[in-house]
């Protein structure tokens, strides 16, 4: 049976954009079953476009919100009132290809696994060019541990806003998140590092079918960041790596399970070996349970890179 599928749109101040990125959504191959549009209490008519366009429109649900929150805040709403069983982010300054629906939803239908999904990007505006993350689609498997004891750069399983999507119960367990002040922007981190904390398996859909605008009002792209807010944002993400965390009912002690997840992985890279072989060595616990994930962890990467053995199926 097809999943019900739904697509989450946060605004604030981008009515110059909004039109397209909802009528984006409006025009895929495969429509939407729910389409959710949270402006963040705008000041410049984004809020008398979306009533005088969309206002009639059955599939078309706009939340209005009272104060300005930021954009955590918006999943946070938009998340509470969905039902659908599949979930699509849409910054409103972006735009879906036709098919993105149609192909994102039917991988998810063809692979069970998938919990959580991301494409490529096509940019446009004030830059040309594409961005693939991963080299072919992949699964990527399980990325809790990675993401809390990995090194910078190995700890982001995920792109941007635009190109995310999840199964319902998912984001779910993610939100709501209460700190909203930290997150008024590049709340898509909480999406990305949620979706590993809670553990969800993570698919790479090597398809450019978003259009992300690179534009001189980009509120956060691009931003220099002083030592000042760089210490800010450190703070912000071990208090919501902590808060997911305790919410999971977790603690330090799962560090122990990072040979299981990186059996996870179907076929990983030399890249993937090596990060979990460093938390390993990290890690706190005992010679022999470290030589017993060691071990592990090198069959699970030899029967990957030569095609024999039986692959991971969790």
């Amino acid at each position: 049976m097809p999943f019900t599928t739904a697509c989450i749109v946060n605004n604030y101040n981008y009515c110059r954009y909004l039109a397209e990125a909802v009528d984006s959504a409006l025009a895929q191959t495969r429509p939407f079953d729910q389409i959710i549009v949270v402006d963040d209490c705008s000041t410049d008519g984004s809020r008398e476009l979306l009533r005088k366009r969309y206002g009639d429109n059955d599939r078309v649900r706009l939340l209005f919100k009272n104060e300005n929150g930021g954009q955590l805040s918006t999943f946070n709403e938009a998340v509470a009132v969905a039902t659908a069983d599949l979930l699509f982010f849409l910054d409103a300054d972006d735009r879906y290809l036709p098919a993105y629906l149609a192909e994102a939803a039917g991988y998810y239908e063809s692979n069970p696994t998938c919990d959580f999904l991301f494409c490529g990007i096509t940019f446009f505006g004030n830059r040309a060019g594409e961005e693939r993350r991963y080299r072919g689609t992949t699964d990527l498997g399980c990325s809790r541990l990675v993401t809390l004891y990995g090194k910078k750069g190995e700890t982001y399983i995920g792109a941007a806003t635009s190109t995310l999507s999840m199964k319902r119960e998912v984001a779910r367990r993610i939100l709501p998140i209460p700190f909203t002040e930290d997150w008024r922007g590049r709340a898509d981190d909480c999406l990305v590092w949620g979706a590993s904390i809670v553990g969800a398996r993570k698919h790479y859909l090597d398809s450019c079918l978003i259009e992300f605008r690179i534009h001189g009002s980009n509120i956060w792209a691009g931003r220099k960041y002083g030592p000042a807010d760089r210490y800010r944002r450190e703070i912000a993400i071990k208090r919501l790596h902590r808060y997911l965390l305790e919410r999971e009912g977790l603690g330090p002690d799962i560090v122990e399970l990072v040979h299981l997840e990186f059996r996870t992985i179907r076929r990983p890279t030399f890249g993937q070996f090596k990060s979990y072989c460093k938390i390993t060595f990290a890690a706190t616990m005992g010679p022999a349970r470290k030589l017993k994930s060691l071990t592990s962890m090198v069959f699970h990467y030899a029967e990957a890179r030569l095609g024999n053995g039986e692959q991971a199926k969790q």
